[in-house]
């Protein structure tokens, strides 16, 4: 198979990706893979792996954040992952974790409270995953009553 039939291949199906012996993985076809198919950055290889890809990945599919190293993280890429599926909160770097992207891991998702670190989880957005999603209260901190008194 030719290089640009693997193109053609992995355009189609970025899963086809993992078809492709490794050294034939180059950046061109692992961009059009992750493109196609977000979560397929779990297979490229390290030597490939570019912020450019990352942000391709992560763009077609919130959850691919879960495969960039931490080294390929920028504020603006956890963002994106965050407002696209709210629990890759979990995977964002410790230090891009602000208030803000916190916010909107839980508009999205009220789930994400669950992947918070508590210093992050404030009565006000404790009370918005709950609003979205009754169930979460039990990642809150705070009793039912404590945040009922916000209302």
């Amino acid at each position: 198979m030719t290089e640009d039939q693997r193109l053609v291949r992995v355009t189609q199906d970025g899963y086809a990706l993992v078809q492709v012996p490794y050294k034939l993985r180059t950046e061109e076809l692992c961009l059009a893979a992750v493109t196609q198919k977000g979560e397929v950055l779990q297979f490229v290889p390290e030597g490939c792996m570019t912020h450019e890809i990352c942000l391709a990945a992560v763009s077609q599919e919130g959850w691919a954040l879960r495969f960039v190293d931490v080294k390929y993280q920028t504020p603006e890429l956890c963002i994106l992952a965050v407002t696209q599926e709210g629990q890759t909160v979990g995977h964002v770097k410790k230090e891009f974790l602000t208030p803000g992207l916190c916010l909107a891991a839980v508009q999205e998702d009220g789930y994400a409270l669950y992947h918070l670190p508590k210093e992050f989880k404030t009565p006000e957005l404790c009370l918005l995953a709950i609003t979205k999603q009754p169930e979460t209260l039990q990642y809150s901190p705070y009793s039912i009553l404590e945040l009922m008194s916000l209302i």
